[in-house]
């Protein structure tokens, strides 16, 4: 894909530029809420395989479904960028955990390639 996006399942979207780039709310096993929610979908090989090859990882908020540690476990080796939160949590227990983390400024786009920038707000 030369740039663009696709969706995958709850909040997880893969954006390409030419490659796999950036995943986003990466729930990609497992379950959320204690075993209360699952996964609607197996994610296609193809689609499993892009999240695998991203270099950035960017996670909105802690609730489980968008902040996952069984599928996090399975990108450790990525770029975290996470938004400016109240008290740093997520940051300093992903930091502690071995993660690479990234504190993104509110309100200044950071490129992560060429073709794509995100933003937080």
């Amino acid at each position: 894909m030369e740039a663009g996006f696709e969706t995958i399942g709850n909040a997880t979207l893969i954006c390409y530029d030419r490659v796999p780039v950036l995943v986003t709310d990466p729930w990609i096993v497992g379950s959320a809420y204690f075993g209360s929610w699952i996964l609607s979908h197996e994610i296609p090989a193809e689609q499993m395989n892009a999240i695998k090859n991203c270099e950035y990882v960017w996670i909105s908020h802690g609730h489980p479904d968008h902040l996952s540690g069984e599928s996090l476990n399975m990108l450790r080796n990525k770029k975290i960028l996470l938004p400016d939160h109240v008290g740093s949590r997520i940051a300093d227990v992903m930091r502690q955990s071995g993660f690479h983390c990234t504190i993104l400024k509110d309100r200044v786009w950071t490129r992560l390639s060429p073709q794509i920038r995100v933003l937080c707000i």
